[in-house]
């Protein structure tokens, strides 16, 4: 795989937006990606990892917290990395799940995390999938690893392979489960481990199987004759072996058991059998003997209520005859209660048309002074219609009246607002030149002010120099009367020196020595030493006049420099000079002048428009204001066509109106038509009245019609009536419904009628029958005594039942056991055996069996076959940065304690031609030994996956343990990585590397978030 562009977006440390351009920095083979500690040098991987596998190594998060903190709250988390494997070139771009502000209201809202996959096919990009899961399918299957073999074999993460040097066999195993695929091998352990456990449970499964049948077993034969199995050993103490042996002879015992509890049964059967049939007989003789004393009671009892039965019959058939002439009464009533409410319909209806003075002219009369005014309805409806048309057309003319007087005040408003549009464009021209007079003089006033201000601000600095002259001209004075002092000082130091040095001589001048200055041997009068003056006090002084006289030289000169300044800026300004205020006010005239030009000479393009528009709008008012003035004309003549109109519609209106008041005066209307406004319509109110007279005439005409029609009904019904009351035996009426008997009791007379047949007829039936007659005849029988006899037949039944049941179904579980039990004594011994191997086995392969010394399981087992591939390949890099010292050793020593072993790592010096511990390895050695370990085992891991080729690597950290030799000697290995084509990343802050490695990834933190510039080895430098 091959690393091509990388880009990052708010995410980790990054604030903003980082593109880094792989083929450009790997196209030296090696790269350097540096940094202050948390800059994000890690986060620069972690984004690779990110895109990729939606996910990083190691223990840093992932999720929603990858998103920068820094960046603004609505930008868009998103990684995008461009890489080429396994021949194809293919773009992934990724984005986590967070937290956004929602597009409504307040608060956050959650984004889902996104994925889009392209590949580019003939120079294009082409779009493949954005599932989540279809895109992990599609990387997983064209980078031939997973996140943890990823971060392992290309981002090569120093710290992890130092601990995987000194980890125990058992962390180094998990750590190389995760590397290499040894499912297959983990598959065999784990099957071994389940078929252990399931011929354990087979086995455990039938030995308790085999317990409960011979607990049933023994169960089954509890009850069996003590007698019958005397000679049987006890089922629960005996071995399975045995049982086989002894299922025979129990069967045998009980079949014969069996045999003699059913010839007892039989027996039993026959005596309760005859016991139960002559008790039967005699129970049913008494029986027919208490019936027919009953039978003759009950006789006896019917003949003296005969009476009563017939007068029920009586009233019977005289509520049937009254029932046969109901229908004709109930009719005659009915008749009856129909004439009279039509009779008050009647009344009701012609007081209704009383006060349309309308006369009891009978039903004729009526009906046709009711069709006269269904003819004139018609009449009144199209008045209706004419009186709404008059209606409008005054609604119309109101509105043609107010539109008219609109359009004309519109118009002399309009005329109004030309007159201001003249005076405004008027103004506009003038503003406008004044604005293009300014623009021409804009430069010249701003040039003014420019030369204005440079004069205040030499006014400024000369008055400053002056102020500062005076101050200068002091100091020199201090320094020429310090200078004087220092000097003065150094000179009575050297005479105080050289008054001294007769003082010294004279105390070393002895009596009788000749003086070294005048040769004399007596010292009559010797100097005396006054105050010590040394010659360090000579050159300390001699030193301090010297800067004096330095500093004095210095101020001078300064005093020299003002002087020249403060004549350069007085030639300047003129003599005499300008005041600061006078200045100051020139300065805030020219700039109110340029400001007020300035501003002028913006209007220029405003004005510009602003006097076009105000020219067009004039244009438009002159068009507006032709329009209103013929609308208003238009309006007027409308006006007067509908005036007209109007007239011509109330004439037929009240002509109308007319011919209705002369029909139904008390309906006629109470104002003229096309009266105020705001009244009811007179036409509508006159139509309303006419169809309430018109619907109580109708109303009266069919009261009539029911009256006479009820009045022919209740003639019949009477007729009726009386002809069948005479049929059936009645006088009147009265007499039929006193006949009449309600439902209930004509049930309840029914009932005792039939009541009283039945039971003479079931009476006389029960002493007619021959079997009671022959019954009567005999002596009642002994049944007391023959219920005794027949109770102590079934006991005896039932006890051989019992028996009989307990035998048969004991021999019949016997007999069913003794087959299972034999099968599962016959089962067990190979169940037991094949258990025994398959733990063995099982055992051996998890390193727990007393057969494996090592105790190493068999996924462990090949993968010390893989470590040692493993330090093989470390080896060849390891000889080359160590000097051929060190030597990495696979080994599979037992481990102390029981511990499990097969996977330790021990290194050789083969200067010593000893072995040790890796963890006596020194800090640049254990590095240079975990960077030749984590090489080793991505040339692995990439063999272990097919042979996909890494053309990008990452070496994370660790360079700083190293001294210059050694990292020599790595920077040599890193350079053989380049082989092929294959680029290399180095991350690490170690100052050396930046002289050595020119093509640089440099990420710089900052309060806003970390940055990054790219360096390549053309010496160009730009901000990813």
């Amino acid at each position: 795989m091959r690393l091509h562009r990388l880009s990052i977006t708010a995410f980790g440390p990054f604030a903003g937006t980082v593109d880094i351009d792989f083929d450009e920095i790997s196209s030296a083979g090696l790269f350097l990606i540096r940094g202050a500690t948390g800059a994000g040098k890690t986060s620069i991987l972690d984004a690779i990892c990110f895109a990729l596998y939606a996910d990083v190594p190691g223990a840093r998060p992932s999720g929603r917290s990858l998103r920068s903190d820094h960046a603004p709250r609505d930008v868009v988390p998103e990684v995008t990395v461009e890489f080429t494997a396994s021949g194809r070139r293919f773009r992934v771009t990724r984005s986590p799940e967070f937290l956004r502000p929602k597009k409504r209201g307040d608060g956050e809202t959650k984004s889902p995390a996104r994925v889009v996959l392209h590949e580019q096919v003939g120079g294009t990009w082409v779009g493949k999938d954005n599932r989540h899961d279809d895109v992990a399918a599609v990387l997983r299957e064209v980078l031939g690893m997973g996140l943890e073999q990823f971060s392992k074999v290309v981002l090569l993460p120093q710290g992890d392979f130092a601990a995987f040097l000194r980890a125990t066999p058992e962390a180094r195993r998990e750590v190389l489960e995760r590397l290499f695929d040894v499912s297959s091998y983990a598959a065999v352990e784990q099957w071994l481990a389940s078929e252990r456990r399931r011929t354990a449970d087979e086995l455990a499964g039938h030995q308790q199987a085999l317990a409960t049948d011979l607990a049933r077993l023994a169960d089954a034969v509890a009850d069996a004759p003590v007698e019958a199995l005397a000679d049987l050993p006890d089922w629960r103490e005996l071995e399975p072996h045995q049982v086989g042996e002894q299922c025979p002879r129990l069967q045998a015992v009980l079949e014969a058991h069996a045999a003699q509890a059913l010839a007892a049964l039989d027996a039993a059967t026959t005596s309760a059998t005859t016991a139960t049939t002559r008790l039967q007989e005699a129970e049913q003789v008494i029986a027919l003997q208490e019936r027919a004393r009953t039978a003759a009671t009950r006789l006896a009892e019917l003949d003296a209520g005969a009476p009563l039965h017939q007068q029920a019959r009586d009233a019977l058939a005289a509520a049937a005859r009254a029932a046969a002439v109901g229908g004709e009464l109930r009719a005659l009533e009915r008749a009856d209660s129909t004439l009279r409410s039509a009779a008050a319909a009647a009344e009701q209806s012609a007081v209704a048309l009383a006060p349309f003075g309308l006369d009891d002219r009978g039903l004729d009369g009526v009906a046709a002074w009711t069709d006269r005014l269904v003819g004139q309805e018609d009449g009144l409806a199209e008045a209706v219609r004419l009186e709404r048309a008059v209606a409008e057309r005054a609604r119309r003319r109101d509105g043609l009246e107010a539109k008219a007087a609109a359009a004309e005040a519109s118009a002399a408003t309009l005329a109004g607002t030309d007159a201001g549009l003249e005076l405004a464009c008027t103004e506009a021209e003038h503003r406008l030149g004044e604005a293009r007079t300014a623009a021409a003089a804009l430069d010249g006033r701003s040039a003014r002010l420019r030369d204005t201000e440079h004069l205040l601000r030499v006014r400024l600095d000369h008055e400053e120099g002056a102020a500062a002259r005076v101050g200068l001209a002091e100091h020199v004075s201090l320094a020429r009367t310090r200078e004087q002092e220092r000097r003065e000082h150094l000179l009575d130091l050297r005479e105080a020196r050289l008054a001294n040095m007769a003082g010294e001589l004279a105390e070393h001048l002895s009596s009788g020595e000749p003086c070294p200055v005048c040769g004399s041997g007596e010292h009559p009068s010797p100097a005396v030493r006054t105050v010590e003056v040394t010659a360090d006090d000579i050159a300390v002084a001699e030193a301090a006049w010297t800067a004096a006289q330095q500093q004095h030289a210095a101020l001078e000169r300064e005093l020299v420099a003002a002087d020249t300044a403060t004549a350069a800026r007085l030639e300047l300004l003129g003599s005499p000079p300008p005041s600061v205020e006078t200045l100051r006010e020139a300065v805030t005239v020219a700039r109110s002048e340029v400001e007020q030009t300035g501003r002028l000479a913006e209007q220029v393009s405003s004005l510009e428009e602003g006097l076009s528009a105000a020219r067009a709008e004039r244009a438009s008012l002159a068009s507006r204001v032709e329009a209103l003035r013929a609308e208003a004309v238009g309006a007027r003549a409308t006006l007067d066509e509908l005036e007209r109109a109007r007239t011509e519609e109330l004439e037929t209106l009240r002509s109308l109106l007319e011919t209705h008041t002369r029909l139904c005066p008390c309906a006629a209307p109470t104002a003229a038509p096309g009266g105020d406004e705001g009244r009811e319509p007179e036409a509508a109110v006159a139509l309303a009245a006419h169809r309430r007279t018109m619907l109580a005439a109708q109303r009266h005409v069919d009261a009539l019609r029911v009256l006479d029609a009820a009045t022919e009904s209740r003639q019949a019904a009477s007729d009726a009536a009386a002809t069948s009351l005479a049929a059936h035996g009645f006088t009147d009426p009265g007499e039929a419904r006193a006949a009449a008997l309600s439902a209930d009791e004509t049930t309840r007379l029914q009932r005792l009628c039939d009541d009283y047949v039945r039971a003479r007829t079931e009476a006389q039936a029960v002493l007619a029958d021959p079997a009671v007659q022959a019954a009567a005849e005999v002596e009642p029988p002994d049944v007391d005594s023959l219920r005794g006899i027949a109770v102590q037949a079934q006991g005896d039944l039932l006890q051989a039942k019992d028996a009989e049941t307990l035998a048969r179904r004991t021999l019949a579980a016997v007999t069913r056991l003794a087959a299972d039990l034999v099968r599962q004594c016959e089962e067990l011994g190979p169940l037991a055996e094949r258990h025994a191997l398959v733990r063995d086995l099982a055992d051996t392969f998890a390193g727990t069996g007393g057969n494996n010394a090592l105790r190493m399981r068999l996924s462990a087992f090949v993968l010390a076959a893989r470590l040692e591939k493993v330090a093989e390949l470390a080896n060849e890099r390891l000889a080359v940065m160590g000097d051929g010292r060190y030597r990495l050793q696979h080994s599979d020593d037992l481990a102390a304690r029981g511990a499990r072993s097969g996977l330790g790592l021990r290194v050789q010096d083969l200067w010593t031609g000893q072995t040790r511990d890796t963890s006596t390895l020194s800090g640049g050695e254990a590095f240079m030994a975990s960077l030749a370990l984590a090489l080793g085992l991505a040339d692995a891991v990439r063999e272990e996956s097919g042979g996909f080729d890494l053309q990008t690597l990452f070496v994370d950290e660790g360079f700083g343990t190293l001294d210059d030799e050694s990292l020599e000697q790595v920077m040599g290995v890193l350079d053989g990585l380049r082989e092929g084509g294959r680029a290399v990343g180095v991350v690490s802050h170690v100052a050396e590397l930046r002289t050595r490695i020119p093509c640089q990834v440099t990420v710089h933190k900052t309060e806003s978030g970390s940055t990054v510039r790219v360096s390549t080895a053309a010496g160009s430098e730009t901000a990813a």
